[in-house]
């Protein structure tokens, strides 16, 4: 599978390490990764995401926001973030955007890691 916008998302991490180098805190590049998602998603989503109770039969569908999840990564992985952002601002759930995130990173941060590229 091809990842698209990985050498970017490399650069992105570098330019990134650059600024916040400092000598007594080691630099954790998959916190970087998770910052440079983070930065996208909310650049793109058209309301605010904002943490949110959600009602308890939501929490059910765990299930389904799983697979879905994973078919945005997926989508994300190949045609880009943009495109897999554009299918998830559909679903107008912060809850379901965190864990499209969380994944995002865990993914990138494979792939990147995979290719030494950070």
């Amino acid at each position: 599978m091809e990842f698209k916008e990985i050498e970017k998302i490399a650069s992105l991490i570098k330019n990134k390490e650059q600024t916040k180098e400092s000598p007594e805190k080691p630099i954790d590049k998959k916190e970087i990764l998770k910052e440079i998602l983070e930065e996208k998603i909310n650049e793109s989503l058209p309301f605010k995401k904002e943490r949110v109770i959600e009602k308890k039969e939501d929490f059910k569908k765990e299930d389904i926001y799983e697979e879905k999840i994973n078919e945005l990564v997926d989508l994300a992985l190949e045609k880009g973030i943009t495109q897999a952002l554009k299918k998830a601002q559909q679903m107008k759930n912060p809850y379901f955007i965190d864990k499209f995130h969380d994944k995002l990173v865990e993914k990138y941060y494979q792939a990147l890691k995979a290719r030494k590229l950070i």
